[in-house]
């Protein structure tokens, strides 16, 4: 997670679109996202070409950076807000439970 300490801004893919329909995977996966989210076409319909993958459009949610060096922090509660705001980001498009109440070694 330090690698994104510089970022003045991340942004998050919560789902692949093609035409305008919202998918569940990136056409030719075999398993859809485990987002959270809307994803509800089915890609595995569509042969993962060149020329299809070209057409794929990607939703961002995009989130602030921190700027601050975050290496040697240990615990979720050492990060800066707007890092712990990303972490709890991660865990609600992916569904699992944010764990701020413990450590958490970053490394």
């Amino acid at each position: 997670m330090d690698i994104l300490d510089t970022f003045d801004e991340i942004k998050i893919g919560v789902c692949y679109k093609l035409n305008g329909k919202i998918l569940d995977s990136m056409p030719g996966q075999q398993q859809p996202l485990l987002l959270s989210s809307p994803c509800i076409y089915p890609s595995f319909i569509y042969a993962a070409t060149q020329a299809l993958l070209e057409e794929v459009e990607v939703d961002y949610v995009t989130m602030p950076g921190w700027q601050t060096i975050i290496a040697h922090m240990k615990s979720l509660e050492e990060l800066p807000p707007n890092a712990r705001a990303y972490v709890n980001k991660l865990s609600e498009l992916t569904g699992m439970k944010s764990k701020l109440d413990i450590q958490w070694n970053l490394s």
